[in-house]
């Protein structure tokens, strides 16, 4: 049980961290289509990741509870243990990649505020904007 848990784990980050690198791609590349795409599978992937997760914590927990006094090492098999380094591994990768995507994002937010913040100038009033000038969007010359 435990070792089919950790698989799956794995799996799912390898496909966790593709997807976001691909999205990384397309950010660059303009492609905002195919982040939508990706998007519904990563929810789908996390969605069971963290079901996967909750069982691989409760077998992990009832294994601990049936062996009091031992250590998670000395209960695990060696590919377990193994596998759950692995799995650490791969969560750290995973931590990377969302890291630098969400650089990639704030960056392209920031830029798409800024240019309409420039075609659409917004009264400030302390630290909200409202709506914009009525003059930015159209002004008529006689």
């Amino acid at each position: 049980m435990i070792l089919n848990n950790l698989t799956t784990l794995n799996n799912d980050i390898d496909r966790l961290i593709c997807l976001t690198e691909e999205d990384i791609t397309y950010i660059k590349a303009a492609r905002h289509d195919k982040i939508t795409q990706n998007q519904q599978e990563k929810e789908l992937l996390i969605r069971r990741f963290e079901s996967n997760k909750s069982l691989l914590n409760h077998a992990l927990l009832t294994l601990s509870t049936e062996n009091p006094g031992q250590t998670l090492e000395a209960l695990l098999s060696h590919e377990e243990q193994k596998i759950l380094d692995v799995f650490k591994q791969k969560l750290v990768l995973l931590q990377e990649a969302n890291k630098k995507y969400g650089k990639f994002v704030a960056t392209f937010s920031e830029f798409f505020n800024t240019i309409i913040g420039q075609m659409f100038p917004m009264k400030t009033q302390g630290y909200t904007n409202t709506a914009p000038q009525p003059a930015a969007f159209l002004q008529v010359s006689a």
